[in-house]
């Protein structure tokens, strides 16, 4: 090939790896600045919890707190004790109820976590 030829096809390889990687930092700070207001307002619900006098307080920082994570998009197991249903909100297991007794026998929460 032409030695002419190279300098404006590596110059366009130059400019097209330039523009991803102005793309991809940009998606990277919008990541970073969503979990920054995400981290933020739990720390505010968590001080405003601790700050209130009212002995209802912290149970209502609890359920704020728990809002914002499901806001999130983070998967939750939520367990109680056996005689109530946890599984208001969360998608059926295969395989059995959430309550079996022991650690990990419940093949069904072994295939829902995973």
């Amino acid at each position: 090939m032409n030695r002419g030829r190279w300098s404006p096809v590596l110059a366009t390889m130059f400019l097209a790896t330039l523009a991803w990687y102005l793309v991809y930092t940009e998606q990277l700070v919008s990541a970073f600045r969503a979990e920054t207001a995400t981290m933020t307002r739990i720390y505010a619900e968590v001080q405003g919890g601790l700050a209130d006098p009212n002995e209802q307080a912290a149970d209502r920082a609890l359920f704020r707190l728990q809002d914002i994570v499901v806001g999130s998009g983070v998967p939750l197991i939520l367990s109680c004790p056996a005689d109530h249903d946890s599984r208001r909100g969360t998608p059926p297991v295969p395989g059995g109820d959430l309550h079996s007794r022991g650690t990990g026998t419940n093949p069904g929460v072994r295939a829902e976590i995973r």
